[in-house]
């Protein structure tokens, strides 16, 4: 028994001896490594100095010339198929030219119905006044007449299929009509203008800037290479009063102005180059327009000093399209920044 009891301590000591060499025997834990240090990233500043200069505020942008006697061509009483078309744009026409035929549909032929009833009852009228017989030559008068009517009324029924230029002129536009298309009354087919009576027509590119432009201001015109000064002679608000939709559309988009010195050889189509200044001042400060913020409507712009970014409340002027004024809140040289 007691040899027995020495054995199994043997073993246990035996065994707690191995746990403990064997604790021992496993690798030690790495300590942690703390995180390197960054150092943080510079604010990118882009900085403009404040400047003193001239600032203008224009409308500027290309405009064609037009003349300024035009007739607009249209049917107004009938509508149809195109028989033949006479004139194109470009062309030079005289006031009575037949620019386009509609068909006819028969009126061609009721004309000459009606034309030979005239000239019979014309033949009538003539032989009752041979006669001397007062009451044959008041019937046969009646007659002749109610003859004409019938004539005039079938012939004007003609006539109106028949569009006619109203002034001598060049077709400065035509609707692109061929023969064989059907037209409707008040379709705009022709205009026709008179070339040695030019002017500019401008609709610029800012419906805004282009109500604030009056009758009298001046514009700079380049055309054919050369600056020439003009004058703004109508206005969206100064239009003249007209029937014609497309007209009436037309005017109240565009400006027009007067060359007194432009060369004589203008063709109607040509274009020029258009500026109207509506504003300018000088010796004022100025600074880029994106350099202005705003907020609860006060403006304000940062600027840079002795490398601190400081905002100051501003009072802007006028301003275009890259530039703004500053009346007051900073001064001419400070660092604006603007990014």
């Amino acid at each position: 028994m007691k040899r027995s009891n020495k054995i199994f301590m043997y073993s246990f000591s035996g065994i707690l001896l191995s746990l403990l060499m064997g604790c021992s025997l496993l690798p030690k834990e790495e300590s942690t490594l703390a995180p390197p240090l960054e150092k943080p990233a510079s604010e990118e500043i882009a900085t403009v100095e404040a400047s003193v200069g001239t600032i203008e505020r224009s409308l500027s942008g290309n405009g064609i010339f037009e003349s300024t006697e035009m007739a607009y061509h249209q049917f107004t009483q009938t509508s149809g198929r195109v028989e033949e078309v006479y004139f194109t744009a470009g062309d030079t026409v005289k006031k009575g030219d037949v620019l386009l035929q509609l068909e006819s549909n028969g009126e061609d032929l009721e004309v000459l119905k009606k034309e030979l009833e005239l000239e019979k009852k014309q033949l009538a009228l003539d032989e009752a006044k041979y006669s001397g017989n007062s009451k044959k030559i008041r019937i046969a008068q009646l007659e002749r007449d109610i003859a004409q009517k019938e004539y005039d009324a079938v012939n004007n029924e003609l006539t109106d299929k028949a569009l006619k230029a109203k002034m001598d002129g060049v077709i400065v536009f035509d609707g692109g009509i061929k023969a064989g298309d059907t037209i409707e009354s008040y379709q705009m087919l022709y205009t026709v203008a008179n070339p040695a009576e030019a002017r500019l027509a401008f609709s610029g590119t800012s419906d805004a800037y282009l109500k604030e432009v009056t009758v009298g201001m001046s514009a700079d015109v380049i055309f054919r290479n050369k600056t020439y000064k003009g004058k703004v002679v109508q206005t969206p608000a100064t239009a003249p009063s007209v029937e014609d939709e497309e007209l009436k559309e037309k005017y109240s988009q565009q400006l027009y102005i007067e060359l007194p010195e432009a060369p004589e050889d203008i063709q109607i189509g040509e274009k020029a180059t258009v500026k109207i200044v509506l504003d300018k001042k000088e010796n004022v400060v100025i600074v880029p327009k994106n350099a202005i913020r705003e907020m609860l409507n006060e403006q304000y712009i940062h600027v840079l000093e002795d490398g601190v970014r400081i905002e100051k409340n501003v009072e802007v002027g006028i301003s275009n399209t890259t530039e703004t004024e500053i009346i007051r809140g900073i001064e001419a040289g400070d660092q604006v920044i603007v990014k």
